[in-house]
């Protein structure tokens, strides 16, 4: 089971600063959680030297790269290791493709999304995102997934593309709107872009708020009964249509500029 996994893994992270999991059987037997690393954990989180140096040479010496041995690991290298175990099986899973693989993968990137803890969660996002995991990170249906993108990515296609993955074309078009009329100098060729993505997500809004049919949402969390928490403004098709028209005249005022600009240069 892939939560007993992510259980373990994190359970044994709240020991060094990760935070704890409800599902700990520890709080029933009121053990208290290690502040320090066991005589047994010695070499457990850290990658051991290749090769022999012999002479006693400190393995910290090396200008290019650090090892860390016995004592010096430090509860965040323990933590590192313990969300690094998640995050290696997810990018695993995933790069090898198959179908049965997966849906292993998304089961273990859903138990992972279900934690509490901000800190291994935007970890993971920003794992996902730099190792071309893109659509399936946009694809778990999370608040905290979204205030991270809002607040830490900070990237307007990434914030779009999630959601209009999750059926929520109208936060989709707005985002799009806003960036092709930011004061700031947008290129003409990816404000003609924004605008036409723009107007597509209206139009999408007006059609259905759902996902569609081939695109399955992964919950944030175990418990698959309860629906998503993510749900998008209510406006009127009166709005939306008059939301595209206002685009299609920006459009058409882009598109005469892009061929003056054509023309010049020719």
């Amino acid at each position: 089971q892939v939560e007993g996994l992510v259980d373990v893994c994190l359970i044994c992270g709240a020991n060094f600063g990760g935070v704890k999991v409800p599902r700990d059987d520890r709080k029933e037997l009121e053990e208290e959680a290690a502040n320090a690393v066991m005589d047994w954990e010695k070499g457990l989180y850290h990658r051991p030297a290749s090769g022999s140096t012999g002479d006693n040479v400190d393995p910290r010496s090396s200008g290019t790269q650090s090892i860390v041995s016995g004592m010096d690991v430090t509860p965040a290298d323990a933590l590192k290791t313990c969300h690094g175990i998640l995050f290696y099986y997810i990018s695993k899973l995933l790069n090898e493709g198959g179908e049965a693989k997966q849906r292993l993968a998304e089961s273990l990137v859903a138990a992972c999304a279900s934690s509490s803890d901000d800190k291994f969660l935007h970890s993971m996002y920003e794992h996902m995102l730099s190792t071309n995991q893109v659509k399936t990170a946009l694809r778990i249906d999370s608040t905290s997934l979204e205030t991270w993108l809002v607040n830490e990515k900070k990237d307007s296609n990434l914030l779009s593309d999630y959601y209009s993955i999750h059926g929520r074309h109208f936060s989709a078009g707005e985002i799009l709107l806003n960036k092709a009329v930011d004061p700031k100098k947008v290129p003409l060729a990816q404000r003609i872009e924004c605008l036409t993505r723009a107007a597509n997500s209206y139009s999408l809004a007006m059609q259905s708020t759902r996902p569609s049919s081939n695109m399955m949402s992964m919950i944030g969390g175990y418990d698959q009964t309860h629906g998503r928490a993510l749900q998008d403004r209510q406006v009127s098709v009166e709005t939306l249509k008059a939301n595209i028209k206002a685009i299609e005249e920006k459009l058409d005022i882009a598109k005469i500029q892009q061929r003056v600009l054509t023309s010049v240069d020719q």
